[in-house]
């Protein structure tokens, strides 16, 4: 109710003082008297407490300097950086233990948690007391930190869940000051008791510190057994009432604050794929990095030799008394005028001040005094910067949680090292570098906020009248971000071409990345055409989702797309030396390597290889049988798949081939050729390596792979010095065999026996062979779809069967190259509808192509969605069906067929690959009845579900996640 509405209503009219007292502590807001009782519980109760408990906390965490400049450091014989390390130990725990914590609390009530941590903690500072050394003190502060890890973020997500955006900035930064507190409590606690315990007992001052710190834990962790209120949802706090928690969630409601609903992988991955993640995390790393520089104050004080050992711990108080007042004043303004950013901008360059100061060190005392002083002025604009996460991502009570310890775990990850280079122990108190490091990270963290601001407005998360402390960007106003976008994608589009808006910077990674990205590009194609561009990084890509479009670009003008892009990770990296002709450019050189693998993979010559078709077959069937013991066990065939696809491929190009499964992971060549060949699939993927798409990443590279986003560039270039390796030696082996004229019939063999193979350098020879090899990462998708499907579908395998016993060709024994017609239609259909690889290889215009008034200009990435045209309704009547009748008769059909890309590039080897899954599947069903596996006989829509049963939806192919089934033998003579 608000002031005017109350003296309609004849209420006695606020005092001036009221009116003051409101205006710092929203007591005289629009809220119902059922709202302000709440808050006051929730106040006089749970943030109370939760200070004590943040201040406690900080007592525990920080304590170990007090006690390093109070004898702790002579006592332990410590030198160098162990100091420094003292606090590493304890930052590693700090950030082992962060976002573990935050997600248990989405299972565990904070109420329990919460409290056990501390119990835990305030046992372990006490252990420190009886340290003998320093390695113990680093093993215990290890440990405190995994405990302490989930008090600031934890806390900070427990307020998000109760006070409303008027409240929370004053909360939260409340809550965090009782930590300036308790700095300045350690202070006068340990200069108390160096006095008054120092050797009481026989021990000296800074172990009784560690004592009584952990005894003062202890009531603390147990009242929070009673006092945190969870969430208005589940609440179990004896002093809210029903009506306090029917209130409190219909405040959450209000102001879009979601209700838990529990963490998912797909959750997780959505929170990674969004914004609010890795913009905050910028300003947040170098705030907390820059904060640092303040605990050094006391190592000044003391080496001025001037000052008490109780002065050099009492006299940095003041900086605390300090930074709580601003911080104050920062969170009274910042909920007073409704913004976050201006004041904690404000508060930085308080900061920055103090940073150049420093910086320049030669400076009169009273200034130098000043300088240390303004270091505490900013830190109340952390406990804003996280409010106003907390506010961004209202819209999910996961991601907020996620939010803010992850942005705690990525400010401590670095703070874990660069302290230990920035302000080495032996440079203290003049660093040589540390306070220009200091002043360049408060530039950063000012650079940062209007970073924040930016998206928080260009993408705001929330609708309009939910947003409150960041106005929501409408009207002309959104023309803004969408100008400054097209400033940063500038030339990096297709003029005209619609396409789905992307984030400046990343483009449409994101939305990319967080699903199966070929059904994304058909689903966009629903809203742009079948024809559009998506903005991958700085890099535009035009995507074909039809077959008639697919028609237009790729067979009428095939020539003006018939070349490769060069993407960084697998061309600059991994193929620098050698790269398929699958992924070559188009030149002369590709040309002729083409040309002599098309004429050994023409119809003729793939009819001379049907006599490895059926040995691998019927191996296939013998050892698939083996695994089965007639049937009587279910088969993981995933390892007996493997074995077939790299033996086709070994023996189609080499003439070599694997004798047993086992080989794969025993005999050194062939288990490294299984390990490579994995990851060389996991570096041609078009979604998975972000480096392709964001330079600035290959910037970063060791920074991304130390945290386990990306592996190294020194790392994926190595993957293809050991793919170019074995391929030389399998290579090595045939020349010889095929100088000897003791070589088997197989492609390699065909082009070196070709006298056009003269004139191919040795790198081009390879690449006919990486071509070869590549072909077993479609193989074995197919296949093992092929075996789930015929499992399930028990009406379609029993009409393959009848189709192969009325066709006759049972009767012969070489029946693997029999015809079979509704086989071929089958293997047809399975291709389409298991599209094993959903985006065909991508294509760059050699010239300005051009569709339906479009021009995409020379140079341009074009990506043909295979998955999409495979369910282009236009080109198959009711695409989601699987029906092989689609292929049977007269029909021109095959030309949609979208398994092996399309026009003038598509794969070389399809009339092989064609042939080769024919073969098989007409043993398989010609042998075997193929049941589902005993605990997967009720999961058949989820197992054959060409999305729901991917293993991997951002791979290069479409692989399916599970592997088992049962094999019936037919006869018993096998």
């Amino acid at each position: 109710m608000s002031v005017s509405q109350r003296a309609e209503l004849g209420q006695k009219k606020p005092t001036l003082a009221k009116r003051i007292v409101g205006l710092l502590w929203d007591s005289l807001d629009d809220k119902s008297e059922e709202e302000h009782r709440l808050v006051r519980r929730l106040d006089s109760c749970y943030l109370i407490w939760a200070c004590f408990y943040y201040f406690v906390m900080y007592l525990d965490s920080t304590n170990i300097s007090n006690a390093y400049v109070s004898g702790m450091k002579e006592d332990l014989n410590m030198y160098g950086n162990q100091l420094n390390w003292m606090t590493t130990y304890w930052t590693i725990g700090y950030i082992i233990g962060t976002l573990p914590s935050q997600l248990i609390q989405m299972h565990i009530r904070p109420s329990l948690w919460l409290p056990l941590l501390e119990l835990v903690w305030g046992a372990l500072v006490m252990c420190m007391a009886a340290a003998p050394n320093v390695k113990t003190i680093y093993a215990i502060r290890f440990l405190v930190g995994i405990c302490e890890a989930s008090a600031y973020p934890g806390m900070m997500t427990l307020l998000g869940n109760w006070y409303t955006p008027q409240e929370l900035g004053k909360r939260s930064v409340i809550f965090q000051q009782s930590s300036a507190a308790a700095q300045m409590f350690s202070g006068f606690l340990q200069a108390g008791i160096y006095n008054g315990m120092n050797g009481s007992a026989g021990l000296k001052g800074w172990r009784w510190l560690f004592i009584f710190d952990g005894i003062i834990s202890l009531p603390i962790a147990i009242l929070g057994f009673w006092l945190i209120p969870d969430a208005p949802s589940n609440s179990r706090a004896f002093y809210l009432k029903d009506v306090d928690k029917q209130v409190a969630q219909a405040r959450m409601d209000r102001h879009g604050r979601a209700r838990a609903s529990g963490i998912t992988w797909n959750k997780l991955l959505k929170v990674f794929t969004h914004w609010p993640v890795w913009v905050f995390v910028v300003p947040y790393v170098a705030y907390v990095l820059a904060l640092h520089i303040a605990s050094y104050m006391n190592l000044w004080l003391k080496s001025l030799g001037i000052y008490s050992v109780a002065q050099v711990n009492v006299i940095p108080s003041g900086g605390y008394a300090i930074e709580i007042v601003c911080a104050l004043v920062y969170a009274v303004v910042s909920d007073a005028i409704g913004k976050r950013w201006p004041v904690i901008m404000f508060g930085a360059s308080l900061g920055l001040l103090g940073g150049i100061l420093l910086s320049v060190w030669n400076i009169p005392f009273g200034l130098k005094y000043f300088a240390w002083y303004l270091t505490f002025a900013p830190v109340g604009g952390g406990a804003l910067l996280f409010a106003w996460g907390n506010e961004v991502c209202s819209n999910s009570a996961e991601e907020r949680a996620i939010l803010l310890g992850w942005l705690n775990t990525m400010g401590y990850i670095f703070n874990a090292w660069v302290p230990l280079y920035a302000y080495p122990a032996n440079e203290a108190p003049q660093y040589k570098s540390g306070y220009k490091v200091n002043a360049a990270l408060w530039g950063v963290y000012l650079l940062g906020i209007p970073v924040v601001l930016w998206f928080s407005k260009a993408f705001p998360t929330l609708p309009e009248e939910q947003c409150h402390t960041e106005e929501v960007v409408t009207g002309k106003d959104v023309e803004i971000p969408k100008r400054i976008n097209e400033i940063i994608r500038w030339q990096s589009h297709v003029k005209g071409l619609p396409g789905p808006r992307g984030l400046p910077v990343v483009g449409n990674l994101p939305q990319v990345l967080s699903t199966f990205s070929a059904e994304q590009y058909r689903k966009w194609s629903e809203t742009y055409g079948p024809v559009y561009q998506v903005q991958l990084g700085n890099i535009p890509v035009v995507i074909v989702n039809t077959a008639a479009a697919a028609k237009t670009l790729f067979l009428t003008q095939s020539a003006s797309l018939n070349s490769r892009p060069l993407f960084y990770v697998f061309h600059k990296l991994v193929s620098k030396n050698v790269a398929s002709i699958g992924t070559s450019p188009w030149d002369e050189s590709c040309k002729n390597r083409r040309k002599l693998a098309a004429s050994a993979l023409n119809r003729q010559k793939v009819q001379s290889y049907e006599p490895i078709f059926l040995r691998e077959s019927r191996e296939f069937i013998e050892e698939l049988n083996r695994a089965s013991q007639d049937g009587t066990r279910d088969v993981d065939f995933k390892a007996i798949v493997h074995r077939l696809s790299l033996n086709l491929v070994l023996t189609l190009n080499y003439g070599t081939r694997v004798a047993s499964t086992k080989d794969l992971y025993h005999d050194p060549l062939y288990a490294e050729i299984v390990e490579v060949e994995r990851e060389i699939s996991r570096l041609r993927s078009t979604s998975k390596n972000l480096a392709n798409y964001i330079p600035i990443l290959r910037l970063i590279d060791p920074v991304l792979a130390a945290v386990g986003l990306q592996k190294t560039s020194k790392y994926n270039s190595e993957i293809g010095r050991r793919r170019t390796s074995y391929n030389e030696e399998l290579l090595r082996r045939l020349q010889e065999h095929v100088y000897n004229n003791t070589d088997t019939p197989c492609i390699q063999g065909s082009v070196l026996r070709d006298p056009e193979s003269v004139a191919l350098t040795r790198n081009e020879l390879l690449s006919i062979s990486l071509s070869m090899m590549a072909g077993a990462d479609s193989t074995q998708p197919t296949i093992g779809w092929t075996l789930l499907f015929l499992a399930h579908r028990p009406d379609i395998q029993n009409h393959a069967y009848n189709e192969i016993k009325s066709s006759g060709v049972l009767k012969h024994d070489q029946y693997g190259t029999g015809e079979v017609e509704y086989i071929r239609a089958l293997v047809k259909e399975l291709m389409r509808f298991y599209t094993a690889l959903p985006l065909a290889m991508p294509r760059q215009t050699l010239t300005d192509a051009f569709y339906e008034g479009y021009t995409i200009p020379k140079d341009t990435i074009v990506f043909l969605n295979a998955w999409g045209c495979n369910r282009d309704p236009d080109a198959f009547p009711d695409p989601w069906a699987f029906k092989p009748e689609r292929w049977l008769g007269n029909t021109d059909k095959h030309s949609h067929q979208f398994a092996f890309g399309y026009g003038s590039r598509m794969c070389v080897a399809s009339h092989l690959a064609f042939s080769l899954v024919y073969t098989v599947l007409l043993h398989l069903i010609a042998h075997f009845e193929i049941k589902p596996s005993s605990y997967d006989v009720n999961e058949k829509n989820s197992t054959i579900d060409p999305i729901l049963g991917l293993k991997d939806p951002t791979a290069l192919t479409a692989s399916p996640i599970k592997s088992t089934a049962r094999f019936i033998p037919r006869s018993k003579e096998l």
